[in-house]
Protein backbone atom coordinates (compact mmCIF):
# COMPACT_ATOMS: atom_id res chain seq x y z
CA UNK A 1 0.00 0.00 0.00
CA UNK A 2 3.11 2.32 0.19
CA UNK A 3 2.74 3.02 -3.54
CA UNK A 4 -1.24 3.65 -3.24
CA UNK A 5 -0.62 6.76 -0.41
CA UNK A 6 3.11 7.84 -2.06
CA UNK A 7 1.40 8.92 -5.37
CA UNK A 8 -2.29 8.90 -4.76
CA UNK A 9 -2.65 11.24 -2.00
CA UNK A 10 -2.48 14.52 -2.01
CA UNK A 11 0.74 16.61 -0.14
CA UNK A 12 0.72 19.22 2.41
CA UNK A 13 2.56 22.42 2.71
CA UNK A 14 5.34 20.54 4.59
CA UNK A 15 5.75 18.25 1.23
CA UNK A 16 4.02 15.28 3.95
CA UNK A 17 0.82 13.09 3.02
CA UNK A 18 -2.06 14.73 3.82
CA UNK A 19 -3.93 12.16 5.22
CA UNK A 20 -7.33 13.75 5.74
CA UNK A 21 -7.45 13.54 2.15
CA UNK A 22 -5.45 10.33 1.79
CA UNK A 23 -5.95 8.56 -1.87
CA UNK A 24 -8.00 11.83 -3.33
CA UNK A 25 -5.59 12.05 -6.16
CA UNK A 26 -2.76 13.83 -6.32
CA UNK A 27 -0.55 14.98 -10.26
CA UNK A 28 3.03 12.91 -9.64
CA UNK A 29 6.31 13.76 -11.79
CA UNK A 30 3.94 14.91 -14.83
CA UNK A 31 1.45 12.14 -14.08
CA UNK A 32 -2.08 11.91 -13.13
CA UNK A 33 -2.38 9.65 -10.20
CA UNK A 34 -6.46 9.49 -9.83
CA UNK A 35 -8.43 9.31 -6.99
CA UNK A 36 -8.72 5.93 -5.64
CA UNK A 37 -11.27 6.90 -3.09
CA UNK A 38 -14.82 5.15 -2.66
CA UNK A 39 -16.36 8.86 -4.17
CA UNK A 40 -18.44 7.80 -6.54
CA UNK A 41 -18.19 11.04 -8.74
CA UNK A 42 -14.06 11.70 -8.23
CA UNK A 43 -12.94 8.48 -7.74
CA UNK A 44 -13.72 4.48 -7.99
CA UNK A 45 -17.18 3.92 -5.70
CA UNK A 46 -19.18 2.76 -8.62
CA UNK A 47 -15.88 0.21 -9.81
CA UNK A 48 -16.56 -3.68 -9.14
CA UNK A 49 -14.23 -5.13 -6.82
CA UNK A 50 -13.33 -7.16 -9.90
CA UNK A 51 -12.35 -4.44 -11.89
CA UNK A 52 -10.23 -2.97 -9.04
CA UNK A 53 -8.66 -5.92 -8.83
CA UNK A 54 -7.89 -6.46 -12.66
CA UNK A 55 -6.51 -3.07 -12.66
CA UNK A 56 -4.38 -3.98 -9.70
CA UNK A 57 -3.29 -7.43 -10.95
CA UNK A 58 -3.12 -6.74 -14.52
CA UNK A 59 -2.78 -3.04 -15.32
CA UNK A 60 -6.46 -3.10 -16.77
CA UNK A 61 -9.62 -3.04 -16.19
CA UNK A 62 -12.35 -3.19 -19.32
CA UNK A 63 -14.11 -0.48 -19.79
CA UNK A 64 -12.13 1.69 -17.21
CA UNK A 65 -8.67 2.03 -18.31
CA UNK A 66 -5.11 0.66 -18.34
CA UNK A 67 -2.42 1.50 -15.75
CA UNK A 68 0.50 3.78 -17.12
CA UNK A 69 3.60 5.43 -16.04
CA UNK A 70 4.49 5.30 -12.69
CA UNK A 71 1.16 3.05 -12.05
CA UNK A 72 2.03 1.06 -15.22
CA UNK A 73 5.11 0.56 -13.61
CA UNK A 74 3.90 -0.69 -10.15
CA UNK A 75 2.20 -3.15 -11.93
CA UNK A 76 4.92 -4.60 -14.11
CA UNK A 77 7.68 -4.62 -11.85
CA UNK A 78 5.72 -5.44 -8.87
CA UNK A 79 1.93 -5.89 -8.75
CA UNK A 80 1.26 -8.94 -11.27
CA UNK A 81 3.70 -10.82 -8.27
CA UNK A 82 0.83 -11.11 -6.10
CA UNK A 83 -1.32 -14.14 -5.22
CA UNK A 84 -4.53 -13.82 -6.88
CA UNK A 85 -5.72 -13.89 -2.92
CA UNK A 86 -3.11 -11.29 -2.39
CA UNK A 87 -4.75 -8.93 -5.65
CA UNK A 88 -8.76 -9.42 -4.33
CA UNK A 89 -7.52 -8.51 -0.69
CA UNK A 90 -5.86 -5.15 -2.17
CA UNK A 91 -8.85 -4.72 -4.28
CA UNK A 92 -11.65 -5.08 -0.87
CA UNK A 93 -9.44 -3.08 0.98
CA UNK A 94 -9.30 0.11 -1.62
CA UNK A 95 -12.90 -0.49 -1.83
CA UNK A 96 -13.35 0.46 1.58
CA UNK A 97 -11.18 3.40 1.91
CA UNK A 98 -13.53 6.29 3.10
CA UNK A 99 -14.78 8.73 0.01
CA UNK A 100 -13.20 11.78 -0.85
CA UNK A 101 -14.18 14.21 -3.26
CA UNK A 102 -11.00 15.05 -5.07
CA UNK A 103 -11.39 18.92 -6.16
CA UNK A 104 -8.07 19.55 -8.24
CA UNK A 105 -8.24 16.16 -10.73
CA UNK A 106 -10.45 15.41 -13.58
CA UNK A 107 -12.52 12.39 -12.45
CA UNK A 108 -12.02 9.02 -13.04
CA UNK A 109 -13.77 7.56 -15.70
CA UNK A 110 -16.69 5.90 -14.47
CA UNK A 111 -18.31 4.61 -17.02
CA UNK A 112 -17.19 1.77 -19.71
CA UNK A 113 -16.06 2.98 -23.08
CA UNK A 114 -18.08 2.17 -26.11
CA UNK A 115 -17.34 -0.59 -28.24
CA UNK A 116 -16.62 -0.07 -32.23
CA UNK A 117 -19.97 -1.29 -32.95
CA UNK A 118 -21.48 1.49 -30.61
CA UNK A 119 -18.93 4.39 -31.90
CA UNK A 120 -21.19 4.79 -35.37
CA UNK A 121 -17.73 4.15 -37.27
CA UNK A 122 -18.50 3.09 -40.28
CA UNK A 123 -16.56 0.81 -41.96
CA UNK A 124 -14.67 1.15 -45.40
CA UNK A 125 -13.52 -1.47 -48.43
Amino acid sequence: MAHCGECHTPRNLAFSLDNRRKFAGEKQAGWMAYNISSDKETGIGDWKPEEIASYIGRGHAAGRGTADGPMGEAVEYSLRYLTPGDVSALAAYVATVPAVKASSLPPVKNSAAPDDHNMGVAATV
